[in-house]
């Protein structure tokens, strides 16, 4: 295994596996999510063996394999190859994110299909690293809720329709131009895109899929010809077989080995939904499946978490435990904010973030939590925060209560999140100072004000003339956004970014600590270090250590160091943090933002990156 298979970060796949938390952590593409009884005995019995013994099931139908070492891994590949589990020569599933229907018959046009789209991914081009493809042929499409940029659907029983994620219309094609016509739209989308628009709903959003690519309007599946496959991808007995569920998408490699065996399938598939279709098989059950569809660990959607993700601060496991009995259709856990398991919204969300736990109702992993954040070593209170007030009809009357004495009024507030923004923006340029600023300017000022909860802060917000174009020209140019601390980089709102502009934090990479001592310095000011081969052009945001900043003074005065579009530099404190950002205005390498003395810190700093990223108040 070379340096370049081993990068922190990367999509991992069975040529390349990535570092976590545990070891090296291998993904597995089965064609057409399909592996036999036999296989996945052999990938059990070298999971036991070489790896951590839990295998994982992802949202796009791939199997993970963990706790991997490189010799170890080695060998699993040899083994896998031995066994047909893995191709021998150049291996597909490095180059194509390729999901079917579960509920294909073996050779019908849906295998025929992908084993086209297999054979010709030397066509497309060079696509990133997370775009995927759907095909989708039964009556009704149980795809469209599963992550993929490009799809074909059934159109009508002799036509095909090709579909860009987020356009409601496609091309209607034949069978047979199908590939020609999906490899066709890969080329006009790497050819037009920009920026960092890497997924087609992006690219779709923006406007850029032109009319030739939007004809003919995507047909809705009535329930009346629902007859060849559920009207999505759900727990039971199906033609196919029966669906059984996974805990959480994780399970033991001897205990699903056991039940497999026990069910009497042939093979199973994969599915992307923490469910495996054992083929052939009606009315099972075991106790290491899911096999009630009443099951309370079938509402749950968490990541791997602690220890197994690096990013992780919170065990999912341990918290969808505390979960289980809480009545709500879907509850999604997470270790970080980035919410890998679940990129919708979720009844309940539980996110790890620094030395917290936030609690969100209706919302993304992201959102902003509406509900008290629970101290990361006790997790326990989560309940407290989900549990009902008692309704107010309720309460029992005080014992010795008299007949006269005074009711306490209830509290009557703002309960409209819109209306509370409006109405605080209208607060703020009502009383801050403003008038020193330009329109533009204003904007970003009057975010970082409301972060601060002090209109006190407007005389000390100060910009270089240029700062706001510079900040947001770069963000609508797809440039990265590094940030010193997780309290920067977790809190930027996703969905104000122009480019789903990628999001760096250092300060937790394994070299960043050695590096520090090896300097001399902080691990805020080694983490920088890191920045220079995407420094150039990006916009940085330093809201915690004086010392980030001063050492990122002290790289731009290197010749060689790639330059920043863009610097908001609001470090706070009582030791440099009023020198160091004096000493970025008086500089003044690049355009900047700063809060003059002691005053500044994450929140004002995040505001400022999404006060930039959207003019959307």
């Amino acid at each position: 295994m070379t340096a370049d298979q081993m990068i922190k970060g990367w999509c991992p796949t069975t040529r390349k596996p990535m570092p976590s938390g545990d070891g090296l952590l291998m993904r597995l593409k089965p064609e057409h999510h399909r592996l036999t009884i036999e296989q996945v005995g052999v990938i059990c019995d070298m999971a036991d063996q070489l790896g951590s013994s839990l295998l994982s099931f992802t949202n796009r139908a791939n199997l993970q394999i963990r706790g991997l070492s490189e010799p170890e891994y080695d060998q699993l590949i040899t083994s896998f190859i031995s066994h047909q589990i893995i191709p021998e020569d150049t291996p597909l599933d490095e180059e194509l994110n390729l999901m079917v229907s579960p509920f294909y018959q073996r050779g019908d046009l849906t295998c025929q299909l992908a084993g086209e789209l297999r054979a010709r991914v030397g066509e497309l081009p060079a696509l990133p690293s997370k775009f995927g493809f759907a095909i989708d042929l039964g009556k009704v499409a149980v795809l469209r809720p599963y992550s993929a940029d490009i799809r074909l659907e059934r159109y009508d029983d002799d036509q095909l329709i090709l579909l860009a994620d987020g356009a409601l219309s496609g091309v209607v094609c034949s069978a047979e131009t199908a590939i020609d016509q999906l490899i066709a739209l890969c080329h006009f989308y790497i050819a037009t895109k920009r920026g960092m628009q890497r997924r087609m709903a992006r690219f779709v959003k923006d406007g850029m899929l032109s009319d030739a690519w939007q004809i003919q309007p995507r047909p809705e599946n009535s329930d009346e010809h629902a007859i060849s496959a559920p009207s999505d991808i759900s727990y039971g007995d199906n033609q196919a077989g029966q669906l059984v569920g996974i805990a959480l998408g994780r399970i033991e490699a001897g205990q699903l080995k056991s039940a497999l065996l026990a069910s009497g399938a042939s093979a199973i598939r994969l599915t992307p939904s923490h469910l495996i279709l054992l083929e052939g098989v009606t009315g099972f059950h075991h106790e290491y499946l899911i096999t009630d569809k009443d099951d309370p660990w079938l509402k749950m959607k968490a990541c791997a978490g602690a220890p197994y993700c690096a990013s992780a601060f919170i065990d999912t496991t341990q918290i969808a435990s505390l979960l289980a009995s809480t009545p709500a259709e879907l509850i999604h856990i997470s270790g970080c904010a980035k919410g890998c398991a679940h990129t919708n919204r979720a009844d309940i969300s539980v996110i790890g973030q620094d030395d917290q736990i936030n609690v969100i109702r209706g919302g993304y992993a992201w959102d902003d939590p509406i509900l008290t954040p629970v101290p990361l070593d006790q997790p326990e209170q989560i309940l407290d925060r989900l549990a009902p007030d008692t309704p107010e009809d309720t309460q029992p009357p005080a014992e010795d209560a008299e007949e006269d004495s005074e009711i306490p009024a209830i509290y009557h507030y703002e309960k409209d999140g819109a209306a509370i923004y409006t109405e605080s923006f209208a607060i703020i340029r009502s009383e801050a100072a403003l008038s020193g600023f330009t329109p533009e300017e204003e904007q970003v000022a009057v975010r970082m004000i409301h972060a601060a909860g002090m209109v006190e802060l407007a005389p000390f917000i100060r910009f270089s003339p240029d700062f706001v174009s510079a900040a947001r020209t770069a963000l609508n140019d797809g440039a990265p956004i590094f940030c010193d601390a997780r309290m920067v980089s977790e809190g930027i709102t996703r969905a104000r970014l122009p480019q789903e502009n990628q999001i760096i934090c250092t300060l937790h990479d394994d070299r960043t600590r050695p590096l520090a001592l090896e300097m001399g310095n902080t691990r805020s000011a080694a983490a920088l270090e890191l920045w220079r081969p995407q420094l150039a052009g990006a916009l940085v945001a330093i809201g915690n250590a004086p010392t980030a900043l001063f050492h990122l003074l002290n790289m731009l005065k290197q010749p060689d160091c790639p330059r920043p579009a863009a610097i908001i530099g609001c470090p706070v404190g009582f030791v440099g943090a009023a020198e160091s950002k004096q000493a970025l205005a008086q500089e003044y390498p690049v355009p900047f933002c700063i809060v003059d003395g002691r005053l500044g810190g994450s929140a004002i700093t995040v505001a400022a990156i999404n006060a930039v990223a959207s003019t959307k108040e």
